[in-house]
């Protein structure tokens, strides 16, 4: 079985610098070392926990991240989406994540989720058809305008 391992990037000074999720922590720091951080020698990474699945090991980074007042990967990926889209995309690839990587526990559709929009409530995958036509109901209507 993969695992998942949250990592965090630790300066000489002790100050945490980035915090992090991969199925590969050696190469991984490789890669920020020579990209991220320009060639930087005074960098070490320390494993921080490990996980048998990608979503624990994201949602502790982005708790990590919140901990440490770095701004967390959800915020980056939200931020980056479009205005129609990010509370479609956001619930669907967590719940793309969540099928594949289920063991045990609820199988996701028969979660019941809630439209952030009207409030109305339905299993997925439905519901996410619904969050995305009712977002478009509300980019597409018409402005109202006070004219006297």
């Amino acid at each position: 079985m993969k695992k998942y391992y949250v990592y965090e990037i630790v300066n000489l000074m002790g100050t945490i610098e980035h915090v992090g999720e991969t199925g590969n922590p050696k190469q991984r720091f490789k890669n920020h070392r020579a990209k991220k951080f320009k060639g930087r020698q005074d960098l070490t990474y320390n494993i921080v926990k490990e996980f048998d699945n990608k979503i624990d090991a994201f949602d502790y980074q982005c708790k990590l991240q919140e901990e440490y007042e770095i701004i967390t990967d959800k915020q980056i990926r939200y931020n980056n989406m479009s205005k129609a889209n990010k509370v479609y995309n956001w619930t669907k690839s967590r719940a793309n994540l969540m099928k594949i990587n289920s063991i045990g526990g609820k199988v996701s559709t028969s979660i019941i989720k809630e439209c952030p929009n009207c409030g109305f409530e339905g299993k997925q995958p439905s519901i996410y058809k619904h969050i995305k036509n009712c977002n478009r109901l509300l980019n597409n209507k018409p402005k109202v305008t006070n004219a006297t």
